[in-house]
């Protein structure tokens, strides 16, 4: 047990690039202790472990992950997914989903990509301090960007939302090809910090509706997020596809009663 949360603690530390030495000042640890968690030699106090998480700022999938406790017993991140399943406003809902579990994981940023005929639409992305910097930076309307399903499938967010895999990035240029220059996407990704990001596809019953971008600050593979992204992500996908059906509906009634 020790050996694989001293694993995952060196992981975190790593991730927030602290060595062991700036880690053991921050918790008042002695010389060595760090050392010895990581590497299994010593199991920690609770005492030890609870100083540790609050001086590396673990977010709370990482705490959850660190004892190994399943994505449907964190009701903190899980109830972000709830408004979006009882929403019936589809603005609503994309935009909610860029920021609620952005926030809750101490994400970089995130931007949700939506499927209209043939082409992808960037449409909304989270709302942060650099989200009128970042405004400010592209030419036209954020909205209005759109790359073609059938023409630029070296995008990454197309290939993602097209074979339904998962894609890890460390350009966000992958991310922008066609859609962005690659000046003004260097621009953004220095703005916000960019050096990594996790694509997912969102499908509702096997049919594509889009895909969605994760960023963090620095350089990750997603490990320990992928699981409760891809539960959040087919959260949304189901929430877009009831918005739709309630959209239809009403336009049916509306049609008939005219």
């Amino acid at each position: 047990m020790s050996r694989n949360i001293g694993k995952k603690l060196k992981k975190f530390r790593n991730q927030k690039g602290m060595s062991q030495l700036e880690l053991e000042i921050k918790i008042g640890a002695s010389a060595g202790s760090i050392s010895r968690i990581e590497s299994g030699k010593v199991n920690p106090t609770k005492e030890t472990i609870t100083d540790i998480i609050e001086g590396l700022g673990l977010n709370v999938l990482q705490v959850a992950t660190l004892f190994n406790i399943r994505n449907e017993e964190i009701p903190s991140v899980m109830d972000v997914t709830k408004d979006l399943l009882f929403s019936s406003d589809l603005n609503y809902i994309l935009q909610s989903s860029v920021n609620g579990i952005t926030k809750k994981l101490d994400l970089l940023a995130s931007v949700i990509l939506i499927i209209e005929d043939d082409r992808l639409y960037s449409t909304n992305f989270t709302q942060h301090w650099y989200t009128t910097a970042v405004t400010k930076l592209l030419p036209k309307s954020f909205s209005t960007y759109s790359v073609s399903l059938t023409e630029h499938n070296d995008n990454a967010c197309v290939e993602s939302a097209l074979s339904n895999k998962s894609i890890h990035i460390n350009n966000l240029h992958r991310a922008t090809i066609h859609a962005y220059s690659r000046k003004t996407t260097k621009a953004i990704s220095r703005l916000i910090g960019f050096k990594s990001g996790i694509i997912l596809p969102i499908y509702c019953h096997d049919s594509p509706l889009g895909s969605i971008l994760f960023c963090k600050s620095y350089e990750d593979d997603f490990e320990v997020e992928i699981p409760m992204l891809r539960t959040y992500t087919n959260h949304i996908a189901a929430a877009i596809n009831n918005a739709n059906k309630l959209y239809e509906l009403k336009n049916k009634l509306n049609r008939m009663t005219s």
